[in-house]
């Protein structure tokens, strides 16, 4: 149900104006005999220290993350549409400019930006893939296709930068066994910056889904 909620935003209008879906896909399911071929440790950890952060303890797979904050688990469409009724008051924290160019290896990704007010930020640059599937052999969706979108595949930072009115980050994504030739796949890219001292959410940015 989350896989097939999440890839349903391919369609919305909120998607990348209001609304940058990222699915980050854990291993500590791997032990029941399937390992996610998608799954990172490091985003296992990443959830853990949200969790923490959101100042609770509730661990759970699938679990929904908004401006950094946990769904409670109930609508997650009427929670959703709330926070961005609420949005469209509230002006940006920072202006991104998110631009990705094809190299010979893979995308130069460069990120540039600029706050209201001086303070030391963490952004993490994001590698995304659309259209990918799993094959389950164990547990208890053995047997089904699962199909899967907004997958991170390379997860970098945090990069420093220090947001004296504007700042540059970049980073090059290369081509590599992380890339699924096979599926009818995706690419896109996502900058995420961070508040240094605290982790809280500032803003977030995509670049427009082209064809790999």
């Amino acid at each position: 149900p989350a896989d097939r909620w999440l890839s349903a935003f391919k369609s919305s209008a909120a998607l990348g104006e209001q609304l940058v879906p990222l699915a980050f896909h854990v291993d500590y399911w791997d032990y029941i005999g399937w390992k996610d071929r998608f799954a990172d440790p490091r985003f296992g950890e990443r959830q853990r220290a949200q969790v923490m952060r959101a100042g609770s303890r509730l661990i759970v797979t699938p679990q929904i993350f908004l401006n950094g904050r946990p769904l409670s688990g109930g609508n997650w469409d009427e929670e959703l549409q709330r926070v961005l009724d609420g949005q469209r008051r509230q002006q940006a924290d920072a202006n991104l400019d998110l631009a990705a160019q094809t190299t010979k290896e893979g995308w130069l990704v460069t990120l540039n930006g600029s706050t209201s007010k001086a303070r030391k930020l963490n952004v993490f640059l994001a590698r995304y893939e659309q259209g990918l599937f799993s094959n389950v052999t164990a547990g208890e969706n053995k047997g089904v296709r699962l199909n899967h979108d907004f997958v991170v595949r390379e997860w970098e930072g945090p990069l420093a930068a220090q947001s004296a009115g504007t700042f540059i980050v970049s980073h090059d994504f290369r081509h590599d066994a992380k890339i699924d030739a096979h599926a009818a796949m995706q690419t896109g890219f996502a900058a995420v910056v961070e508040d240094a001292r605290n982790g809280a959410l500032i803003q977030v940015v995509a670049t427009g889904i082209c064809p790999s």
